[in-house]
């Protein structure tokens, strides 16, 4: 064969796999971070629907109405791109004993660098 025959083409490939939460972190009773599978872009700079990220306490949603929740790095400059913090405004929000559930909604407006949004799926641990 000749060379040329054996030369192939160069195909840029595009990492698409949806980022999905591995992991829950009860830190103090009104902030849990959630451990990603990958490196997210800023969550704030995309303005965030939090509505589509729903949190649960004992089966029980935390409503944002009344309960405003703020998502963001952990760390002030995201020096932890893979983990976000959900900070809730009222105190004995989040306890030693309770379960815990976030739900991703259809529609996130939080991705990984090459625009692959959270996948819609939920995390639930017993604290």
């Amino acid at each position: 064969m000749a060379q040329s025959a054996l030369q192939g083409s160069l195909v840029d490939l595009t990492e698409n796999v949806l980022p999905v939460a591995e992991e829950l972190i009860l830190v103090d009773d009104k902030t849990i971070y959630v451990s990603m599978s990958e490196k997210l872009t800023d969550p704030n700079a995309t303005n965030p629907d939090t509505a589509k990220i729903k949190v649960y306490v004992n089966g029980t949603e935390v409503k944002h109405t009344s309960n405003a929740m703020v998502v963001d790095w952990v760390g002030a400059t995201g020096t932890d791109a893979a983990t976000l913090s959900i900070v809730a405004t009222d105190a004995n929000t989040f306890s030693i004993g309770d379960k815990i559930k976030v739900e991703f909604l259809n529609g996130t407006t939080i991705a990984d660098a090459n625009g692959n949004k959270v996948a819609p799926a939920s995390i639930e641990q017993q604290f």
